[in-house]
């Protein structure tokens, strides 16, 4: 399982043509506490608001606290599997994780540690191999209380998951997908068929047939978690979009418009990409959805790395213009 920082560096999953690829969305609340816990303990910036680091941290008991450190080692991502003890795959509340983290035996999670580490473990994880049924039940806990102290989040984020649930089914059914990998976040890149994921140890993954989780998480706005090495699927936890303004002052996003491409890409993007019939200026872009000229670049830096819509310069003159994607997919969402 791979809890990545921003970085310079990136992982490289190649997706090939992601119309033969199975896409799903899972909601798993144990990935999301993964990334809080490793951003509060690990005195990282996510983008996690400061009243809720405070809250978090003080829910931590302190022996749970020293056990949690372990995952927070700079410059590394790699963490053994048994962290999330049950794949996003299956339907599992964040309390079941904790109990089956809890219930791990000596053996498993010192075999978990040999999978990655193989003989050279690094000794910021000694605690674990040295007493590994209470290292594991201290994480337990320091899970348990991270839940505890987010868990009016998720009541209040409800609207949000249940938008990009639907955000997500719209794109795979109607061929979008592509769309949604390009507009997931914008740490992310998307290019020639293969998703780039920040990675503080980067390294090069396949589907191979495996199908693609997408697992939308209450967490900083830029947490990256993942595993691309379970048998049959590869998982990607990732902020779920509109969560900024909840996190902040306790209100969502509003609900936008209720057409597939709005799903796929956002209400003000689907304008500007249905407004692009013929090429328009930046000007003309930011008039069309009242915005600064900033923002209508940050949308349209967004919709050309999903490759929706290209610039070219014209004397002058910078001129925005669908792509042959674009037109596609304007085409089979609307």
């Amino acid at each position: 399982m791979r809890e990545t920082p921003p970085q310079a560096s990136f992982t490289r999953l190649e997706l090939g043509d992601t119309s033969t690829i199975p896409v799903s969305v899972a909601v798993s609340p144990h990935i999301s506490l993964v990334s809080v816990l490793v951003e509060v303990v690990g005195g990282y910036d996510r983008g996690l608001p400061a009243p809720w680091r405070r809250q978090v941290t003080s829910a931590i008991p302190e022996q749970a606290y020293r056990a949690a450190s372990t995952l927070t080692r700079r410059g590394t991502s790699v963490q053994p599997d048994f962290i999330v003890p049950i794949s996003p795959a299956k339907d599992a509340s964040a309390a079941s994780q904790a109990e089956m983290l809890r219930d791990l035996t000596e053996t498993e999670v010192l075999k978990g540690l040999e999978e990655v580490f193989g003989d050279k473990l690094p000794s910021h994880w000694r605690p674990a191999a040295d007493q590994p049924r209470r290292w594991v039940a201290s994480l337990a806990d320091a899970f348990a209380a991270t839940r505890l102290a987010t868990e009016n989040l998720w009541t209040k984020a409800r609207p949000l998951l249940d938008r990009e649930i639907e955000r997500i089914g719209v794109a795979s059914v109607r061929g979008g997908t592509d769309a949604v990998l390009g507009l997931l976040r914008p740490h992310f890149r998307f290019s020639n068929g293969s998703l780039l994921l920040p990675d503080a140890e980067p390294a090069q993954y396949r589907t191979r047939g495996r199908k693609l989780i997408l697992v939308p998480m209450i967490a900083g706005s830029r947490s990256v978690v993942s595993n691309f090495d379970e048998e049959d699927a590869i998982w990607i936890g990732y902020p779920l979009p509109g969560l900024d303004g909840l996190l902040e002052n306790g209100r969502s996003e509003p609900r936008p418009g209720v057409e597939g491409l709005d799903l796929v890409v956002g209400a003000h993007r689907a304008k500007l990409l249905r407004h692009l019939k013929k090429p328009a200026r930046m000007g003309e872009i930011a008039n069309l959805l009242s915005c600064a000229a900033s923002t209508a670049t940050y949308h349209c830096e967004q919709l050309v790395s999903a490759g929706l819509i290209q610039r070219h310069r014209e004397g002058q003159v910078v001129l925005v213009v669908r792509t042959p994607r674009g037109d596609a997919l304007v085409d089979l969402l609307s």
